[in-house]
This record gives C-alpha cells, sequence and structure tokens, in this order.
C-alpha cells in the first residue's frame, strides 16, 4: 500500500468537516435521548465516533462513521 501524504493546505479543511461531523452526531443523538428518554455524553459520543473510525479504518471499504439527523 502507498504511503499517503497530507496536503497542509487541505488540513483546516478536515478539521472542519470532523466538527461538523461530530456536531451531527450530536444532534441525532440529541433527537433520539429525547425521544426515548435517556441522557447522552457529548464525550462518550466523540470516543466512540473515533473508536469506530479508528477500527474501521482497518476494513478496506468502509466510509467514516457519523450520525445522521435526517434519519
Amino acid at each position: 500500500m502507498p504511503f499517503v501524504s497530507i496536503d497542509p493546505e487541505l488540513t483546516p479543511i478536515y478539521r472542519v468537516i470532523a466538527v461538523v461531523g461530530f456536531l451531527d452526531s450530536i444532534v441525532a443523538a440529541k433527537q433520539n435521548s429525547a425521544r426515548f428518554g435517556y441522557s447522552i455524553s457529548p464525550n462518550r459520543e466523540l470516543v466512540a465516533l473515533g473508536a469506530a473510525n479508528l477500527a474501521g479504518s482497518f476494513v478496506p471499504g468502509t466510509l467514516p462513521a457519523f450520525g445522521s439527523i435526517t434519519r
């Protein structure tokens, strides 16, 4: 597998994508928690997303894991 370099000019874009994905997941979690009556922790959500994306990075063809408010 070839080494993939990260373009420093695109680093701010990568960060914005990560933050927007995290916020989208938090909104989806809050909607579900209001509907089903449980509490959420944004820190746990962030750790869970990080663990899911880390585990998914070892499986070819997987997409980044984020929540979706459209569902």
